[in-house]
């Protein structure tokens, strides 16, 4: 087995694009979020599965390459399935396309399943395999590198987690970290060069008023830039690392 695909279609809307017309990166990841909890539901195992069972999935690393930005009113299709779990960790990718069916962004993620009440990592069950259509005895690696923090503060910036940030789960969404990240980058950058590629690692979450710092150090040439983040709450704990690659 390989994986159950489940497809969804979504039409970019114009508060999802940015003054270039581009999809925003934020707006990516909630696509991608949402065809991820789409298939779950599908298969019995979404959000009353995960309250009546007192579990969490937790996102823990996201892998994103950018080939065409999708623009305004275009339709495109994300298509995710399960890859392959490593006793703790899940694996899934995404795939997103035009109504022609080229490849314009995919994604790679790793996430953790938390008992509810503990707190505690749990081992994936064989119902988790199977409802998933996963191989129990395949093995299963992500295509994650070690990142890079920031060697200096070339950039900063200080947020306070607000409503809109807070996800089902009570604390702030994923998606809001690279929203976060890129508002540190300075006018010229993003009018010169675009985003094609970044890597996300969530190591803490942050909760409804909380205050969070944003520290980026930018560093290439004209015309090829990386961007290293780090997210940093009120306790000077690093709750994300990005890191971010620019033509």
């Amino acid at each position: 087995m390989s994986g159950i695909t489940t497809e969804k279609d979504f039409r970019v809307h114009n508060d999802e694009v940015d003054y270039l017309n581009n999809l925003l990166p934020e707006m990516i990841l909630s696509y991608m979020q949402d065809t991820a909890m789409e298939q779950s539901e599908s298969i019995g195992l979404g959000l009353e599965y995960l309250k009546e069972h007192k579990l969490h999935w937790i996102l823990t690393r996201y892998h994103i390459k950018i080939q065409t930005y999708p623009k305004y009113n275009d339709k495109v299709t994300v298509a995710t399935k399960a890859v392959g779990f490593n006793k703790v960790f899940a694996f899934r990718d995404f795939n997103m396309t035009d109504g022609q069916g080229k490849t314009l962004i995919t994604g790679n993620s790793q996430w953790l399943l938390i008992d509810g009440v503990t707190g505690k990592m749990l081992k994936i069950g064989e119902d988790v395999y199977e409802a998933y259509g996963v191989d129990k005895f395949k093995k299963t690696v992500g295509p994650f590198g070690k990142l890079t923090q920031p060697q200096r503060i070339l950039l900063s910036n200080n947020f306070s987690a607000g409503e809109l940030d807070i996800d089902f789960n009570g604390h702030v969404n994923n998606k809001r970290y690279i929203g976060w990240a890129l508002d540190t980058i300075p006018e010229d950058v993003l009018q010169k060069h675009t985003l094609l590629e970044f890597d996300i690692v969530f190591k803490k979450e942050v909760l409804l008023n909380q205050n969070i710092y944003v520290n980026t150090d930018i560093v290439g040439t004209e015309n090829s830039l990386n961007g290293y983040h780090d997210i940093i709450n009120e306790n000077e704990e690093v709750v994300c690392c990005i890191n971010t690659s620019w033509k």
